[in-house]
C-alpha cells in the first residue's frame, strides 16, 4: 500500500539539535542558544577532525537534510498528482471492476437459469512500471562548512542552500514529467478526435468556456464509457474533479466564476486546480526530459507541438495520474579527500503513468458561439 512520508520532529538547526547531534557522535561541546562562542567551539571540533567531520555530515544528512527534503517534496504545486511511495516489492496495478451486466429475468419455469453459469462481464487491469530514475549531486568545500559555523543564521543558510540545490532539480524534473505525461494524454485524445471545442476565453468573454467546464463537471459524475481511453463505464466522484489550464488561458478566466462552474466555494476550488505554465516545452526542458526518460530523440512532432499550444485546458479525474515514488528519495554523502570536498547525492525513482480508466476531457479553441459548443465524434 503506497504511503505519503510523514515528517516527525524538529528539523531546524537549533542549539538543541546541534547539541543532540554532537552527543551522538562525541563532539563534547554543548551549544547554547545565541552563544556564538559555544557555536564556534563546536564548529572547530567538527571541522578540524576528518573523522568527526564525516560523522557530523552523515548525521546532518540523516537528521536534517533528508527530513527537510521530504518535507518540501510532498508540498509542491503538483502534489495532488502524487499517490505516494511504494512499499518494498510493490508494483502499480490498476484494477477496474465494471458494473455488473444486466440480464433478463427468467419468466419461463420450464427453462430455469443455470445457477452455476458464469455472470457476464470482465475485470480490466492496467500496469504501470518505474520509468524515471534520477540522480542529483552537489559538492561542498570543507572550507565552506567551516565558514558556515560563523553564526547560527549562516549555518542554517548553508544547509538550506544544499537542500534547495538538490530539491530544485528534483522538483523541476517532477513537474516536467507530469507535463510530459499530460501532453501524451492530450495528443492521444486529439489523434482520436476526442476533444471538445469551446470559445477561447482569450478571444471571447469566457462564457462559452465556462459553460463547457460546467457541463463536463456534471457529466463526469454520471456513469459513462465516453470519457476514458479504455472505454470502461465509470464515473468521477465528488472531490476528484480537477482542472488544468495553462497560465496564459487562466489569466483570462475569472476564477470565482470557474469555481461556480464546479459548484464549489472559491477556497475549495483553489485546491482543485493543477497549475501548469504551458503544455509545450522549451529546448532546455526537452533536453532534461530526454535524459530522465532515456529518450534518444524528442518524441513530439512540430504539428503535435502546435496542437499542444492550442489546448485551452483539461478537466480530469485526479486518478488519471498514476505517479508514485518507487522508494523514498535517498540522500548520500561521501568525502573527496583529494579536493577537500563533501559530495551530496540525491537518488529518486518514479512511476509516471496515465490511467486508461480515469475520465478526462480536452478543451480546444472552437466556435465563437457562446451559446454552446461542439463535441467532436
Amino acid at each position: 500500500m503506497a504511503y505519503i512520508p510523514q515528517v516527525v520532529g524538529n528539523f531546524t538547526l537549533s542549539a538543541e539539535t546541534l547539541t543532540a547531534i554532537g552527543e551522538d557522535i562525541g563532539v563534547g561541546v554543548t551549544v547554547v542558544a545565541d552563544s556564538l562562542e559555544t557555536l564556534h567551539a563546536y564548529g572547530n571540533v567538527v571541522t578540524t577532525n576528518t573523522s568527526m567531520c564525516n560523522k557530523w555530515c552523515n548525521a546532518l544528512v540523516n537528521k536534517i537534510l533528508r527530513t527537510k527534503l521530504i518535507d518540501t517534496m510532498y508540498k509542491s504545486r503538483l502534489a495532488p498528482t502524487f499517490k505516494g511511495v511504494l512499499d518494498i516489492g510493490e508494483g502499480v496495478e490498476e484494477v477496474l471492476v465494471p458494473p455488473a451486466a444486466v440480464q433478463q429475468e427468467n419468466q419461463n419455469p420450464a427453462s430455469p437459469r443455470n445457477p452455476f453459469g458464469a455472470p457476464v462481464g470482465d475485470v480490466k487491469t492496467a500496469y504501470h512500471v518505474t520509468n524515471a530514475e534520477m540522480v542529483y549531486g552537489r559538492k561542498v568545500k570543507r572550507i565552506q562548512l567551516r565558514r558556515a559555523f560563523a553564526s547560527f543564521a549562516s549555518l542554517d543558510a548553508f544547509v538550506q542552500r544544499i537542500v534547495d540545490s538538490l530539491y530544485n532539480g528534483y522538483e523541476w524534473d517532477s513537474q516536467l514529467l507530469t507535463k510530459y505525461k499530460m501532453a501524451q494524454m492530450i495528443l492521444s485524445r486529439i489523434a482520436a478526435s476526442k476533444t471538445v471545442a469551446v470559445p477561447s476565453p482569450v478571444t471571447s468573454d469566457g462564457t462559452g468556456f465556462l459553460a463547457g467546464c460546467r457541463e463536463y463537471a456534471e457529466l463526469f459524475k454520471w456513469m459513462s464509457d465516453e470519457y476514458n481511453d479504455a472505454g470502461a463505464a465509470t464515473r468521477t466522484t465528488d472531490g476528484n474533479e480537477y482542472i488544468i489550464m495553462p497560465a496564459g488561458v487562466e489569466a483570462h478566466v475569472d476564477v470565482k466564476d470557474l469555481a461556480a462552474a464546479f459548484n464549489l466555494e472559491y477556497a475549495q476550488f483553489i485546491g482543485r486546480r493543477l497549475p501548469v505554465d504551458r503544455f509545450t516545452f522549451t529546448t532546455a526542458e526537452k533536453a532534461r526530459i530526454m535524459t530522465i526518460a532515456s529518450l534518444d530523440s524528442w518524441t513530439f512532432t512540430e504539428a503535435q507541438e502546435t496542437a499542444l499550444a492550442g489546448v485551452l485546458g483539461v478537466i480530469c479525474d485526479i486518478d488519471l495520474f498514476q505517479f508514485y515514488d518507487t522508494f523514498e528519495p535517498e540522500l548520500w554523502m561521501n568525502e573527496n579527500g583529494a579536493d577537500a570536498e563533501l559530495n551530496y547525492w540525491l537518488h529518486a525513482a518514479k512511476v509516471c503513468g496515465i490511467s486508461p480508466f480515469a475520465n478526462a476531457v480536452v478543451f480546444v479553441a472552437g466556435s465563437d458561439d457562446t451559446e454552446g459548443f461542439d463535441v467532436q465524434p
